[in-house]
C-alpha cells in the first residue's frame, strides 16, 4: 500500500486530464483494498474507488478528497487462475473462478481465452479492472458480463461488512447495475465459465472472418477479432494511438420507444425487449459532428477513428473535455429530439 499526496488526475486517467487528488492511495490486494476503505470511511472524508481510470474524469478543481486506486502489481492471481483453468481442460463442467477486484479486465479475458474459453472474449480489449466491469455491466459484440457474473464480495460502506451479491441483487440493466447506486467497494468477483465454443452471431464478427457460422471460430479468433476492430476505432489503450487517449465511448447509446423510433430516418436500431436501441455514434454524425471535430480554440477532439470517443490531442483541460461533450450533446438534441447521457463517472462539474 502507497499513500501520496496532490496527484494531478491528469497523470492516472487515460484520458489524461483533471487535477489534483488531496490523497492518493494505491492498494496492491484485496485485503490492502479492505484496510484502505475501513479507514478512509471512517475519517468521514470524501472517497473514491478507482481502477485504471479509464471511465473517469476529475474537474480542473480536483478532488479535496482520497482515492484509492486499485492495481494488481504482480499479477500473482492471474497465474494462478491460470493453473485452475489449465486443470479443466478435458471437463464440460462449469468452472468458478473468483477474482480480486484489482486484476487488469483484458489480462484476465486473455487467461479465459488462452484456456480455451469463450464467455468473455467478446469483451476482449476494454480498459479497466475487474472490480469496475460490473459495475457499468460491460458489453460488447454480443457479449455482456451479466452473462458471467455469479457472485461479488462487496465491502458495504453503510455496514462496513463484507458482503456477497448475487445477479438478483446486482440488477444488472444496460450499461448499469445495482452498484452505481450502492455505496462501497468491489473487492471481487466470481464468474462461472462454460463455454468453449461460440455461441454469439455478431454480424461484425462473421463479416470480417467471412463465415456465416460462429460456431466454427475458437475462442481465440474471436478474442484476436475483437481486438482488431476495437484497434480500428482506437478504443485499445496504446501508447501509439493518440486516439485511445480517451474514455472510451464517451456515450451511451439511447433507448426509445419503438413509435419515437419510427421518426429517426436511418441509423442502426436494436430491438431492446418493448423498446429500440438508437445508435449514438450515428446521431452524433449525422448531427453534423464528425469525426476529428473539436471547437475552436480547445485540444478536446472527436477522435479521428470514431464519433462516439472524446479525445485529448495534448494538452486538453477537463472544463474542454466536458464543453465538448455538452456541445454535443446539445447538437444531438437540436436535430433529433434525444439527450445522451455520458457513460464515464464526471467528478466536481457543476452539471
Amino acid at each position: 500500500m502507497q499513500s501520496r499526496s496532490n496527484i494531478p488526475f491528469s497523470e492516472i486517467g487515460s484520458i489524461r486530464a483533471g487535477g489534483p487528488v488531496a490523497e492518493l492511495i494505491e492498494v496492491y490486494s484485496a485485503k490492502e483494498l479492505i484496510d484502505a476503505a475501513l479507514n478512509t470511511w471512517n475519517e468521514k472524508t470524501d472517497w473514491l474507488i478507482l481502477g485504471d481510470g479509464t471511465n473517469t474524469l476529475i474537474s480542473d478543481s480536483g478532488f479535496d478528497g482520497t482515492v484509492i486506486r486499485t492495481i494488481d502489481r504482480d499479477a500473482a492471481q492471474l497465474s494462478q487462475i491460470k493453473q485452475e483453468l489449465s486443470e479443466t481442460k478435458d471437463s464440460d463442467s462449469p468452472v468458478n473462478v473468483e477474482v480480486w477486484g484489482g486484476v487488469n479486465w483484458d489480462a484476465f479475458v486473455q487467461t479465459t481465452v488462452d484456456a480455451g474459453f469463450a464467455d468473455l472474449a467478446p469483451l476482449s480489449g476494454i480498459p479497466g479492472t475487474v472490480g469496475a466491469a460490473p459495475i457499468q455491466n460491460i458489453a460488447a459484440y454480443g457479449g455482456e458480463i451479466a452473462n458471467s457474473v455469479t457472485s461479488i464480495s462487496f465491502l458495504d460502506y453503510e455496514s462496513g461488512e463484507e458482503i456477497r451479491l448475487f445477479p438478483k441483487d446486482l440488477e444488472f440493466a444496460y450499461r448499469s447495475s445495482a452498484l452505481q447506486k450502492r455505496l462501497g467497494a468491489v473487492i471481487s468477483v466470481n464468474f462461472a465459465l462454460n463455454q468453449r465454443t461460440i455461441t454469439s452471431n455478431f454480424e461484425q464478427i462473421l463479416e470480417r472472418l467471412q463465415t456465416p457460422d460462429s460456431a466454427k471460430l475458437t475462442p481465440a479468433q474471436l478474442r484476436d477479432t475483437v481486438l482488431e476492430l476495437r484497434s480500428e476505432k482506437g478504443m485499445v489503450l496504446s501508447a501509439t494511438d493518440p486516439d485511445s487517449v480517451s474514455l472510451g465511448s464517451f456515450f451511451k447509446n439511447p433507448i426509445v420507444s419503438h413509435g419515437f423510433a419510427t421518426g429517426i430516418a436511418g441509423g442502426p436500431k436494436w430491438p431492446e425487449e418493448d423498446r429500440v436501441k438508437l445508435s449514438a455514434a450515428w446521431l452524433i454524425d449525422n448531427a453534423g459532428i464528425h469525426k476529428g471535430f473539436s471547437l475552436p480554440g480547445s485540444d478536446a477532439a472527436i477522435s479521428s477513428k470514431h464519433t462516439l470517443a472524446i479525445t485529448n490531442r495534448g494538452n486538453a483541460t477537463a472544463e474542454q473535455i466536458l464543453e465538448l461533450a455538452n456541445f454535443i450533446q446539445l447538437r444531438v438534441s437540436a436535430e433529433w429530439g434525444i439527450n445522451l447521457d455520458p457513460e464515464p463517472i464526471l467528478i466536481g462539474f457543476d452539471t
